[in-house]
């Protein structure tokens, strides 16, 4: 499938994001491409060809990304005759939850939001290290606008740590933990 992700924010970045993270974990080859109407070069104008023939085929998806212009980008995709498209914050968050819960049936899941904290999360203690050790699978949720984004996923990458990227409307709409 291919989705077209409407339009390019934080929420868009995440979406992106986990289709990829689905796609390694799952053996999936899902592609995706953004639109935004505030760049020329990916407005909705200039793939709409593509787009249509791909909604026609039954090949492509648009994920709206953005709650705060939700309004304007349906108005947009009316007035080009597209009658279809997901909520794709919930979409995503629907596929993470399916993910980890079938991934994890038979375990606890308790997720850690790594938010606005530096790297050594040292206000943590050792409460990760106590859960695993007691049956727990620990997920760490990080937010992809923190400032020590790169530090963070080269921890959790050398220390084979379980993470995703969440904004908080994604966030709101996770259970699996």
């Amino acid at each position: 499938m291919h989705y077209y992700i409407y339009p390019m924010g934080i929420n868009a970045k995440v979406i992106a994001y986990s289709i990829k993270l689905l796609n390694n974990a799952l053996g999936k080859c899902d592609t995706y491409w953004y639109i935004d109407d505030k760049e020329e070069s990916i407005r909705l104008s200039e793939q709409i060809e593509d787009l249509k023939l791909k909604l026609r085929e039954g090949n492509g998806k648009i994920l709206v990304s953005s709650k705060r212009y939700l309004d304007d980008i349906l108005q947009n995709l009316q007035e080009n005759r597209i009658n279809e498209c997901f909520n794709g914050i919930q979409l995503v968050a629907k596929w993470i939850n399916d993910y980890f819960k079938e991934k994890y049936c038979d375990s606890k899941i308790v997720a850690i939001l790594l938010d606005g904290y530096e790297v050594s999360q040292k206000h943590l203690g050792n409460i990760p290290a106590l859960l695993t050790k007691n049956g727990y699978k620990v997920v760490y949720l990080i937010n992809p606008q923190s400032e020590w984004l790169q530090e963070l996923e080269e921890t959790m990458q050398q220390n084979n740590l379980e993470y995703i990227y969440v904004t908080d409307e994604i966030l709101e709409h996770l259970e699996f933990f």
